[in-house]
């Protein structure tokens, strides 16, 4: 079990969730994965509050997680999705 949990939320444009649901499965979830391992949790909202996505990683410690978020930005499909994905939020 993580001792630190990061959560992360996104506000999307409306009418975009779709889009950013199948860019990030295509190719931020894949690459986020190598570096960070499997999430603690993916949603997003379909009902009340709309076009928001919320992603949970886990980490031991505060360095741990420095480390490997250094290391996925230093990846170009990272830094590809980044550029593919920014207009939507």
């Amino acid at each position: 079990m993580p001792r630190y949990v990061e959560c992360r939320s996104y506000l999307l444009k409306v009418g975009t969730t779709d889009r950013y649901l199948r860019l990030y499965e295509a190719i931020g979830y894949p690459v986020q994965r190598d570096y960070l391992g499997e999430p603690i949790g993916f949603f997003f909202t379909e009902v009340g509050a709309l076009n928001k996505v919320m992603h949970m990683w886990g980490y031991d410690s505060l360095d741990a997680r420095a480390e490997r978020r250094a290391r996925l930005f230093a990846d170009p499909r990272w830094l590809d999705f980044l550029k593919q994905s920014w207009p939507l939020v």
